[in-house]
C-alpha cells in the first residue's frame, strides 16, 4: 500500500509540477478532500494493475489516434494531454495536434495539422483524420487527460464486442490541477436519452473505417459536428459500447465552445428526417435539454384501464382529469370493478356510466390480483392501445395522452411512462432502476419541484429498463404477445416483469418527463404491513429474482454501477 501511495505521488508531482504537488500534501494534511476525490483514488488502478497490464500483450493490436483539437491556451494544455499520453499502459497511439503554425510543439513524434481562423471545425477534424494512421480515432480538447489505464481499457472492451465505437465515464480535474470533481457516469447506449441531451460528451473513441463510412464530419453542424456524427454512427446500425469506468479527465478552465440551440435542434430535426420520423424538437427552458414531440398519426383509440375497489373520492379526481384536461377524446375507459363493498360506489358507476358513452364498468370478482385485473381489462377492450391507469392518480398537462401515445407510435418501443408526483409536487416516479433498493425502485423519488437532479435526467426523455404501472401506456399487439402480466405476480413488481418481458422482445422502454400527473400512492389498497402481506411480498421478491438473474446480476444497463443502490437520487456507491 506504501508502494502504490508513493507511486501514485511521483505521478502527481510529474505531472503537476512541485507547486502544486506542495498544496495537494497540505489539502490532504487539512483533511480538504472532497468525497469523489476520495472515491477516485480508491478506484484508480494501483501500480501493479498498470504493470501487469503494461506487460500484456494483447491480441487486439489496433492503432488510436489521439486528435487534440483547437482551444484556448493550446500549447500549455497540449502539454498535459500528451503527459497523460505517455503514461498509458496500451503503446499502441499516436497524438495529432490540431493548431496555428505558432503553437506547433518541439516534441518529436507529434503530428501537427495547422489551421486558420477561418476553417469549420468540421473541416480540420476531417484534415486531421486524414492524416491519422491509426485504426481508432480519440477526440480531446487541449489539457483534457486520459487515466493510464484508458486505452487498454477501451481497446480490451473493443476486443471483446466487436464495437466501432465506445464511450466512457468522466470527470473533471480542478482549475488547480489537484482534485477531481464533477463525475458524470453515465448509461449504456441510450438513444431517447442521447435524443435529449448530448449526454456521451466527450470520451468517444470512433473507428477510422466508421468514420469514412459515415463521410466525416459535417461543417453545416458548427461545434456540433461531433454530436451528428453520434447520431450517423447509431443509424448505420454500427455497435456502440460504454465502459463504466472514469478514463478521461476533462480540464475544468479549459474554455470550450457548445453547441448553440440552433445548430442543436438542426442536428436532431435531419436525424429524424433521415430516420424517417415526423417530429418537431423545441427547448424546454433547461439548458442543453430538449424535447422531441412525436407526431401522432391518425385518431387511434386508446382503452384506459382503471382498476378500482370503492374510494370513489379518487376515482372521481383521475376520472375529471381525463374528461376536463385531457385534450385527446378518442378514449374508452374500462373501470374494472373488484369487491366494492360501499353503496355509494356502485351508485357512482351508474351515475359515470350514464354520463358518459365511453365508460363502461366491468366486474372482476376474485381476489385482488393487479396483474389478473388488467389481464381481464385488456382483454375486452377495443383499442389499439392500452392506458393502465390507478385510480389515484390525476392528469395535470393536456396533452399528456398524446405525449405517451407519440412515443408508443414508435416501432422500436414497447412501454412508455410517465412523470409522478405526489400531491405536494415532489417526485414519485421519473423512471424505475432495477436492483434499486434490492429489486427495483423508482428513480429521483421525493427530490422537489424546481430541485435539480442528477444531470438533469429527471428532465429528459430517456429509454430505462422499466417504468411504473400507476401510469403506463403499451400497444394491445405487443401487451398480447408477451402473454400480458405474469399472474403468479399478484401484487407487487408485476408491472417491472412485464416491462422486463417486452424488452426481451427488443422494444424500449420510454421515459417521458412531458406527461405529468399526480400520484397519490396507492392510497386505496394500503401497506403491506400483515404478516400475510409481507409473506406475499416476499415471495413475489424471490419470484421477480428467479425470472430475471442476469439483470439483478449484471446490473441495469440504463444506470450505471459506481451509483448507488440504496438512495434513488443517483448518488455515488459507497
Amino acid at each position: 500500500m506504501i508502494k502504490d501511495k508513493l507511486f501514485r505521488a511521483a505521478r502527481f508531482y510529474k505531472r503537476h509540477g512541485l507547486k502544486t504537488f506542495m498544496v495537494h500534501l497540505v489539502q490532504k494534511a487539512l483533511g480538504v478532500e472532497s468525497d469523489y476525490n476520495k472515491w477516485f483514488l480508491r478506484h484508480a488502478p494501483d501500480k501493479s494493475v498498470l504493470d501487469a497490464q503494461r506487460e500484456t500483450k494483447p491480441s487486439f493490436a489496433s492503432k488510436f489516434s489521439v486528435i487534440v483539437m483547437p482551444g484556448n491556451d493550446h500549447q500549455q494544455g497540449l502539454k498535459g494531454t500528451s503527459l497523460s499520453l505517455s503514461e498509458q499502459t496500451y503503446a499502441g497511439w499516436e497524438l495529432i495536434s490540431i493548431g496555428r503554425e505558432d503553437q506547433k510543439l518541439s516534441e518529436s513524434g507529434v503530428v501537427f495539422v495547422e489551421y486558420d481562423k477561418n476553417s469549420q471545425l468540421a473541416e480540420i477534424l476531417n484534415r486531421a483524420a486524414e492524416k491519422s494512421s491509426g485504426d481508432y480515432i480519440l477526440l480531446m480538447h487541449p489539457g483534457d487527460q486520459l487515466a493510464p489505464n484508458a486505452l487498454f481499457e477501451i481497446a480490451s472492451e473493443i476486443e471483446k464486442g466487436g464495437y466501432s465505437a465506445v464511450y466512457t465515464d468522466e470527470d473533471k480535474i480542478e482549475a488547480s490541477g489537484i482534485r477531481h470533481i464533477d463525475p458524470i457516469f453515465k448509461p449504456d447506449f441510450n438513444l431517447d436519452l442521447l435524443r435529449s441531451t448530448n449526454y456521451i460528451s466527450n470520451s468517444m473513441v470512433i473507428s477510422r473505417k466508421t468514420l469514412s463510412d459515415m463521410g466525416g464530419f459535417k461543417k453545416e453542424y458548427g461545434e456540433g459536428c461531433i454530436l451528428d456524427l453520434y447520431f450517423r454512427i447509431f443509424e448505420s446500425s454500427a455497435a456502440i459500447g460504454h465502459i463504466s469506468k472514469v478514463l478521461y479527465h476533462s480540464k475544468q478552465t479549459a474554455v470550450k465552445d457548445e453547441i448553440s440551440t440552433a445548430h442543436h435542434i438542426k442536428i436532431l430535426n435531419d436525424h429524424y428526417r433521415r430516420m424517417g420520423i415526423d417530429a418537431k424538437v423545441s427547448e424546454t427552458g433547461v439548458k442543453s435539454i430538449y424535447r422531441t414531440k412525436y407526431k401522432v398519426n391518425g385518431n387511434p383509440l386508446v382503452s384506459v384501464l382503471i382498476p378500482n375497489k370503492d374510494h370513489i373520492d379518487d376515482l372521481e379526481k383521475c376520472l375529471n382529469s381525463l374528461f376536463d384536461r385531457s385534450q385527446y377524446e378518442n378514449i374508452e375507459i374500462i373501470i374494472i370493478e373488484n369487491n366494492s363493498t360501499e353503496k355509494s360506489t356502485f351508485e357512482y358507476y351508474d351515475k359515470i356510466s350514464g354520463e358518459h358513452e365511453n365508460i363502461q364498468v366491468v366486474e372482476y370478482k376474485d381476489t385482488f390480483n393487479y396483474s389478473a385485473i388488467n389481464n381481464y381489462g385488456a382483454s375486452i377492450s377495443n383499442g389499439e392501445y392500452l392506458l393502465l391507469l390507478n385510480n389515484d392518480t390525476e392528469i395535470i398537462n393536456g396533452d399528456c395522452i398524446e405525449e405517451m401515445l407519440g412515443h408508443c407510435m414508435r416501432d422500436e418501443v414497447g412501454i412508455v411512462g410517465a412523470k409522478l408526483y405526489y400531491g405536494d409536487g415532489s417526485i414519485q416516479h421519473a423512471g424505475v432502476i432495477i436492483g434499486l433498493g434490492g429489486i427495483a425502485g423508482h428513480a429521483f423519488v421525493s427530490l422537489k419541484k424546481g430541485d435539480t437532479g442528477y444531470l438533469d435526467r429527471e428532465n429528459s426523455a430517456q429509454d430505462y429498463s422499466a417504468v411504473t404501472a400507476a401510469c403506463m401506456m403499451t400497444r394491445k399487439s405487443v401487451f398480447e404477445s408477451v402473454g400480458g402480466f405474469t399472474e403468479e405476480m399478484q401484487v407487487a413488481f408485476n408491472d417491472i416483469d412485464y416491462c422486463m418481458k417486452v424488452r426481451n422482445t427488443g422494444k424500449l422502454v420510454v421515459y417521458t418527463p412531458f406527461a405529468e400527473l399526480f400520484h397519490f400512492e396507492s392510497k386505496s389498497r394500503g401497506l403491506d404491513d400483515t404478516p400475510e402481506k409481507a409473506r406475499r411480498f416476499n415471495s413475489e421478491v424471490e419470484r421477480f429474482a428467479k425470472r430475471w438473474p442476469e439483470i439483478l446480476k449484471k446490473g441495469d444497463p440504463y444506470y450505471n454501477p459506481n451509483l448507488t443502490l440504496v438512495k434513488p437520487d443517483f448518488s455515488i456507491k459507497d
